[in-house]
């Protein structure tokens, strides 16, 4: 339980930092603003250090750890042509996801979505097993969701 919190903690800090550059949170978070309370912060220096690694790594790696559907992967002489064509289909049937087309030698393949957990891209999946039986859901550095 201690280790979801804290992991939870993180994601929470690095998505919400991200557009802070060179400010430490917990300084954020200990400045008063008028007409509002105190919040003190009495923690090992280690945790500051950690946290702040953690959000200067998901800053270089423009994305945080999350999950996609794969629907699409095929090699070939026509799979370039095939997965640009799914991933239009894709984005004319479902414009609230992203879509992805990834080369990854020798396939073409194609990830949809950007899912902090598992269980929202579960939901999606189960939404798309009629028309892409062959989909699954994978780890995979996401951008920041729109929602």
């Amino acid at each position: 339980m201690k280790y979801c919190f804290l992991i939870a903690f993180m994601f929470i800090v690095c998505v919400s930092a991200s557009g802070q550059e060179g400010k430490d949170v917990f300084t954020m978070v200990q400045s008063k603003k008028s007409g509002e309370g105190t919040v003190k912060i009495h923690q090992d220096s280690s945790i500051n250090h950690l946290v702040n690694k953690y959000i200067n790594y998901c800053e270089t790696a423009k994305g945080f750890p999350g999950f996609r559907i794969r629907i699409f992967s095929d090699s070939g002489n026509n799979a370039r042509v095939k997965a640009n064509n799914m991933k239009g289909k894709f984005s004319a049937a479902y414009t609230d996801y992203e879509s992805y087309l990834v080369y990854n030698s020798p396939n073409f393949e194609i990830y949809v979505g950007d899912f902090r957990t598992k269980s929202e891209a579960l939901k999606l999946l189960k939404a798309l097993q009629s028309e892409y039986p062959s989909a699954f859901i994978v780890k995979a550095l996401i951008v920041s969701p729109k929602n």
